[in-house]
């Protein structure tokens, strides 16, 4: 199967998911569990689009703990990180993502990065939505990439195709929990 084959059968599981406010309870659950969350002064999320799993309620718990809180912002061909900061407004920016307007955050800076996408293998391989903003923007970063999905969307190792410039989770997040697919990092 095609990345576009894939790309459109995983969207249609992923939106096939009913009760997803409970599953995505769950998952963030499993985030706040981490012990790399717990370690991490620095995290980056993202602003759910089309059925993504919501983290909205993570980011309460992190300033709650006085993390620094990161989400993307798309400017031009690239993805940035900004701080997002309790109370401010989020605006829609590039394909109707909701972005904050805070000061920049250098991609070394992050130290807990969550990822989401259309799906996950077992292996660590990612698929987004073809455009690869964050096949460009994971390189420049030191911090864990976790991949956040539902249970539906992933798939066995070596089930996503994959080229050179595709990198790799080091774990994987679903409703059911984390799953190390490295052996280099801890949670």
């Amino acid at each position: 199967m095609n990345k576009d084959e894939l790309r459109r059968e995983l969207a249609g599981r992923r939106g096939a998911i009913f009760d997803r406010a409970a599953l995505d309870a769950r998952i963030v659950e499993h985030i706040l569990a981490l012990a790399a969350y717990g370690e991490a002064k620095s995290v980056m999320a993202y602003a759910a689009i089309r059925s993504e799993p919501s983290l909205s309620s993570l980011f309460a718990a992190c300033f709650a703990a006085g993390k620094r809180l990161a989400l993307p912002v798309i400017r031009g061909g690239d993805m940035v990180a900004r701080e997002y900061e309790p109370g401010s407004a989020l605006e829609r920016g590039a394909f109707r993502v909701l972005e904050p307007r805070g000061v920049l955050v250098l991609p070394g800076e992050i130290e807990l990065i969550l990822c989401p996408g259309l799906g996950f293998g077992l292996d660590g391989a990612r698929i987004g939505y073809g455009k690869g903003y964050y096949d460009r923007f994971l390189p420049q970063t030191k911090g864990l990439r976790v991949g956040v999905c539902y249970g539906a969307c992933l798939l066995g190792a070596g089930e996503i195709p994959q080229t050179d410039w595709d990198g790799p989770m080091d774990y994987l997040l679903t409703e059911e929990g984390a799953n190390p697919r490295a052996e280099r990092k801890q949670l």
